[in-house]
């Protein structure tokens, strides 16, 4: 049995995903495939367009057996931090043989050539920043770093550029559709698959498309209530930024707004997006000591969704998984210990936070109300 492991956002699940799962199945002969996806928030720092249930559906209709949530203390982090964490998760599965993700460059040893070298800060050969070779080092790095025995594989990336925000004949990245999706432009969906397609339109019926914008009066709230001390506890805020946050806040006039008066020569955009997502979410540098360090970046397992037929998967997966495996939300407690379920707690007020400004009408749906996605 050949397990492959695909680390992602699906921000939103368009063609060019679609190519993972085919290039695992065509060309390493994967029998299964392992998803471990972000939830509510990315990376870059923000609410994800839409719910980890639709992107984990898409996942599924795509050719995934397992889709694993990412933790939001690695999704809403740097680069090393999401590596390390979404790495974790495949190795304590216990049936991961192999990580498969894309990349410009698409040449494995130049990649781990870049991961031997001391540097974090990848650029294509034009000298333009190249995010997915970045990560990509960082997903060696990642290896590395556990010393796992998985092996890596790399799908060199084809037409529209990661940044790009105009098509590139058939291929968009995932920042242009996002751009079609907030301008209600139906170009978004040239790009997706059908069935994404499908499930995205559904979504829209019941819940609004998400991006920064939706958390301007919870961040000025939320701001407003702490002072520079308290300020200073969160992930990301140190003294000078949170003197700084104080000393604009009578400015603030929404969130994007008040990340481009926070920034300077130092501070990027997205560093300063995920800081304040941290205070709003109430994501302490205690927590991601704890995640880090207590746990080694990977406290549980939380299942989002299964394939009913990938029944020889999940019964090696049950039985080799090194750290607690959630299916419900509430056996989480008898499965965690105090610190573990903490950090799941933090999690869930995160998630609940996105879905309460997510839903279209009230009371909104909450983690606890919801099920993992068996197809």
């Amino acid at each position: 049995m050949k397990t492959c492991g695909i680390i992602a956002e699906f921000n939103p699940f368009h063609n060019g995903h679609a190519k993972l799962f085919e290039y695992a199945k065509d060309t390493i002969g994967a029998d299964y495939i392992i998803v471990v996806m972000s939830g509510e928030h990315v990376q870059r720092g923000e609410p994800a367009v839409c719910d980890k249930y639709l992107r984990t559906g898409a996942a599924l209709m795509a050719g995934a057996d397992l889709v694993l949530e990412l933790p939001v203390f690695s999704s809403l982090s740097n680069a090393a931090v999401f590596a390390k964490g979404a790495v974790a998760a495949l190795l304590n599965t216990g049936v991961t043989d192999v990580l498969l993700f894309g990349s410009e460059t698409g040449d494995i040893r130049e990649l781990q050539n870049r991961a031997n070298e001391d540097t974090s800060f990848i650029k294509d050969y034009s000298g333009r920043p190249s995010p997915n070779d970045s990560l990509a080092t960082e997903y060696l790095r990642a290896l590395s770093f556990f010393n796992s025995d998985i092996s890596a594989v790399t799908l060199k990336r084809e037409g529209a550029a990661y940044n790009d925000l105009k098509p590139d004949k058939d291929s968009a990245s995932a920042a242009c559709i996002r751009g079609f999706l907030k301008s209600s432009s139906e170009e978004a969906f040239n790009f997706m698959p059908a069935f994404s397609k499908e499930l995205l339109c559904s979504y829209i019926s019941s819940s609004r498309l998400m991006d920064i914008s939706v958390y301007s009066e919870k961040l000025r709230y939320a701001l407003a209530l702490k002072d520079r001390n308290e300020l200073c506890a969160y992930a990301g805020i140190y003294p000078d930024l949170a003197d700084k946050i104080i000393k604009k806040l009578n400015s603030y006039t929404d969130f994007s707004g008040f990340i481009d008066s926070l920034k300077s020569k130092d501070l990027t955009y997205t560093y300063i997006s995920r800081a304040l997502l941290h205070i709003l979410l109430d994501i302490r540098e205690e927590c991601l000591d704890i995640f880090s360090n207590d746990f080694s970046f990977c406290p549980y397992l939380r299942i989002l969704g299964i394939k009913k037929e990938a029944a020889e998967l999940l019964h090696s997966f049950g039985s080799n998984a090194s750290v607690p495996v959630i299916s419900r939300l509430g056996e989480a407690k008898k499965l965690l210990d105090a610190s573990g379920y903490d950090l799941l707690m933090h999690e869930i007020r995160a998630a609940d936070i996105y879905h309460m400004t997510s839903a279209r009408t009230l009371p909104f749906t909450s983690e606890y109300s919801r099920f993992l996605i068996r197809m």
